[in-house]
């Protein structure tokens, strides 16, 4: 059997692919968009279909639509649970990423370019950032489910860029070409990614219009600091380039309470035991360096010359949590480089986008609350 998968099927793939571990770029071979073909057997069914080394099921256990892409309209696919992308002659030959067992997906280029058709112009970035990040989103859930970290990025925005301008179907490129102009290499989290969504769109689109960003980049001491500092350089999670002014994302694991209190538990209900007593000495002495060197990287950070400000998920989930820290940020900017930030803070005291914004925030937040979000 072969055939082409693309768009939210062969997001999930991927997904999949990269939280397992693999790295989807050494998988070398890639070529246009592949005929189906059902053989052995006569027919191309769905109960053919066998996805789950993905974790998307098979047959009649299949998690999801699914998404088919072929190369003439004689050869859609037309089945129950299916939906099928006609290319033609629209992609470049290296369109599709072959994976083995007759199974090909849209490369990480062409899958950037295939959901933006789908997605706000907040989850475009979101995409762009996870595909071109050192991170992954879960296949199955990807707000709420398990993120991978500390991974290869899937591709960068200039080979987006050189794949667009490969294309043949101007469709294919509704709103892409607009967020690749936003877009940065390097993320490393999705949550820094939704604070550098934020601070990246327009306001016009509910963003914050800051400028340019330089994501995790090195930061290393001058000669005079080498001997003050714990670490030999410190990366701040996001900068406005040129100004110095940034944000450092501290997630639940900079102060893990939740062990600390699981610890804690477990030694009052096994009183007299020493091994639930080791566990919690040694989660208190865990969650103290954490945050030792928190404060460790803040001050170093600000002898560089930085002014970067600690950023909680308190900030993301309360209502006007992020405006006020932006309304920070913009103050920095303005004394450390003179740039005028009027615009942005006319954006954050309206109170209708303000509102508006929040709720854009929490449709991109993990959690139980109300929702449209198109990851």
């Amino acid at each position: 059997m072969q055939i082409g998968l693309n768009k939210r099927t062969a997001l999930a793939i991927t997904r999949a692919i990269r939280s397992s571990g693999l790295d989807i770029c050494t998988f070398t071979r890639r070529s246009n968009v592949p005929s189906p073909d059902p053989s052995p057997f006569k027919n191309m069914t769905m109960n053919r279909i066998d996805l789950s080394r993905y974790g998307l099921g098979s047959g009649k256990n299949l998690q999801c639509t699914i998404d088919f892409a072929v190369p003439s309209a004689h050869e859609r696919i037309r089945t129950k649970n299916a939906t099928c992308t006609v290319y033609g002659n629209g992609c470049p030959a290296d369109s599709f990423v072959n994976l083995g067992g007759g199974l090909a997906i849209s490369c990480p280029e062409l899958l950037f370019l295939e959901m933006a058709r789908f997605m706000n112009p907040a989850e475009r970035l979101l995409l762009g950032y996870e595909l071109c990040g050192r991170y992954s989103r879960d296949a199955i859930d990807p707000l709420n489910g398990k993120t991978t970290y500390d991974i290869n990025p899937a591709t960068d925005v200039e080979r987006i860029r050189d794949f667009a301008n490969r294309m043949k179907y101007a469709r294919e490129l509704h709103g892409a070409l607009h967020t690749l102009e936003l877009l940065e290499d390097n993320c490393w989290s999705p949550m820094e990614a939704i604070i550098a969504t934020l601070m990246r769109l327009p306001i016009d689109s509910l963003g914050y219009e800051m400028g340019k960003l330089d994501l995790n980049p090195r930061a290393d001491p001058s000669d005079r600091l080498r001997g003050a500092t714990t670490r030999e350089y410190r990366r701040p999670d996001i900068v406005i380039s040129g100004s110095g002014v940034g944000i450092n994302y501290d997630g639940g694991n900079h102060a893990d309470l939740r062990s600390i209190a699981d610890s804690a538990i477990q030694v009052g209900t096994s009183p007299g035991e020493r091994f639930p007593q080791i566990v919690l000495d040694r989660t208190l002495g865990n969650v103290r360096e954490k945050l030792a060197d928190d404060v460790h990287r803040n001050r170093e950070l600000a002898a560089f010359g930085y002014t970067v400000f600690p950023t909680l998920k308190e900030d993301l989930y309360a209502r006007g949590g992020l405006d006020r820290l932006m309304l920070l940020v913009c103050e920095a900017v303005e004394r450390k480089t003179g740039r005028d930030m009027g615009k942005q803070r006319e954006a954050i005291a309206n109170p209708s986008l303000s509102a508006m914004r929040y709720e854009l925030i929490l449709s991109l937040l993990p959690g139980k609350h109300e929702r449209n979000s198109r990851m």
